[in-house]
């Protein structure tokens, strides 16, 4: 019997995009802090968010390379562009012991 209690590769990134308006998860992708998973967000996006939407993102470098330029607002936790994924995320961190920091 093989028992992984303990063993943890590193951190994983869960990206996900909300609907700002609707506050409803329309993109989400498991992977690493890189271009790569930046990517497969993007990605995964509906073909008409991708297309009509303005993402409003940390100050993540990663984000330049894959976002158009003209669907970026870009602007720290303190301009509260992020305040609805933060929430989104601090109600799973209370609900689920897995995603706990």
């Amino acid at each position: 019997m093989w028992s992984f209690i303990g063993l943890k590769e590193g951190p994983w990134w869960v990206w996900t995009a909300l609907d700002s308006r609707m506050r409803q998860v329309v993109g989400m992708t498991v992977g690493e802090r890189d271009e790569f998973t930046a990517c497969c967000l993007w990605e995964s996006l509906p073909p008409l968010y991708r297309e009509r939407t303005i993402v409003a993102t940390d100050l993540l470098p990663i984000y330049q390379a894959i976002i158009p330029p003209d669907g970026q607002a870009t602007g720290g936790k303190e301009m509260g562009l992020t305040a609805h994924i933060e929430r989104f995320f601090g109600t799973l961190r209370q609900r689920c012991v897995r995603l706990v920091r």
